[in-house]
């Protein structure tokens, strides 16, 4: 509790602009910083002379949830709300690096070769391509619900239920719920692409 409180006084400092706050907030959340920025630094997205680019988007998130985070409410921890606003943030960057990657005609990594199917692998599906990804992705978003897309989203980024539940402001029942329905559709998309 002592702790809460010392990064309370920490925020109110933050607020009133104290730079020296905000350097002792930062020093405190280092291994969420740290740690969100190489879990989200991986190939073929981010190469690792990104990982520093990644470490500023994480910490300009800290710095915009001290001064946005309300401390008289008690429903959530600052720790929390910081890990939050930070997945969210580099979650933003990956999206805008992918968009930039397809925009810049180089695709996404190498194109990926199908699995050949042996003899006693019945059943089993080759890997899909990296354009036939894409257009199975570009398929299903078209069928998903606004929650069901963030879900999947946030899904795929590595967020568990109960993370995406939080982030998303519902029940971890109704994340499960729009996953499964999610899941349906891109598979059901996912014949269409194979053919």
């Amino acid at each position: 509790m002592a702790e809460q409180q010392d990064i309370n006084n920490l925020l109110s400092l933050v607020k009133k602009g104290d730079q020296q706050a905000f350097y002792m907030l930062a020093e405190q959340f280092e291994p969420l910083i740290a740690g969100a920025a190489k879990r989200f630094c991986k190939p073929p997205v981010f190469a690792p002379e990104d990982a520093q680019d990644l470490r500023q988007e994480a910490m300009l998130a800290l710095f915009k949830a001290a001064k946005r985070y309300d401390a008289g409410q008690n429903a959530v921890t600052f720790g929390l709300y910081a890990k939050i606003c930070i997945n969210n943030r580099l979650i933003c960057a990956r999206r805008h690096r992918l968009r930039k990657l397809r925009t810049d005609g180089r695709g996404v990594g190498r194109p990926r070769k199908e699995a050949p199917i042996k003899k006693g692998n019945k059943g089993r599906v080759p890997l899909p391509t990296d354009i036939q990804l894409e257009r199975l992705m570009a398929l299903a978003r078209h069928d998903l619900t606004d929650i069901e897309e963030k879900a999947f989203d946030l899904y795929l980024s590595g967020a568990t239920y109960k993370e995406i539940a939080q982030q998303l402001g519902c029940s971890v029942k109704m994340v499960d719920n729009a996953l499964t329905r999610a899941k349906r559709k891109v598979k059901k998309h996912a014949q269409q692409v194979q053919d």
